[in-house]
């Protein structure tokens, strides 16, 4: 696939790893040298997770819908802290009204109020 992507003009880099995945930070390192300063990210809580983990989110825009989901639900952001005054704190910027949904922007911040 490599040689398919080259011939149509695409760049080709590779990026420290493990796990199967690649390394955040260098990622974003990578992007910024090649002046990519703003990058969306639309990831599932695994990815979302990873990114806040690593102090990689500038911003971060969710959206609620007026549905309930049972316990057997996956939340939006996969992170390790079990208990509530270990999670990250948000500084919540805006909240519209999208159709039926809630889009809210927050900004992480380094500690509580």
């Amino acid at each position: 696939h490599a040689d398919r992507l080259r011939l149509v003009g695409a760049e080709l880099r590779q990026l420290p790893g493990g796990n199967g995945g690649v390394a955040l930070d260098a990622l974003l390192a990578l992007l910024g040298e090649l002046q990519v300063n703003d990058v969306l990210v639309e990831a599932g809580p695994t990815l979302s997770g990873a990114l806040i983990a690593a102090g990689l989110v500038d911003e971060l825009i969710t959206y609620v819908a007026p549905r309930l989901l049972g316990d057997a639900a996956h939340g939006s952001v996969s992170l390790a802290p079990a208990r509530l005054d270990d999670t990250p704190w948000l500084t919540i910027t805006d909240i519209r009204r999208v159709g039926e949904d809630i889009r809210i922007t927050a900004e992480p911040r380094a500690a509580q109020p």
